[in-house]
């Protein structure tokens, strides 16, 4: 999975629609679909719900390896800081 498909992933796992994840990532509704369309092609999957189920166990692990966008701006700012 490419960074942005975790990221859409998790936000998808947090209850979030398409359209509040594309407004928190700063792009596009159809490039947030075309990412969960790639993810269900990778998983094999036929929906958003079914993906979540498949990688429900590994979800937690795979959120924590990519980080967000913004917590990857938190992070930088707090290094900044110091």
């Amino acid at each position: 999975m490419t960074p942005a498909e975790t990221e859409v992933l998790g936000l998808l796992a947090e209850g979030m629609v398409v359209k509040a994840i594309a407004q928190q990532r700063s792009c596009s509704p159809y490039t947030v679909r075309a990412q969960l369309a790639s993810l269900l092609q990778k998983t094999g999957c036929h929906s958003q719900r079914e993906v979540l189920t498949k990688l429900g166990k590994h979800l937690t692990s795979l959120i924590s390896m990519e980080p967000s966008r913004e917590r990857r701006v938190l992070f930088q700012s707090a290094s900044a800081r110091r």
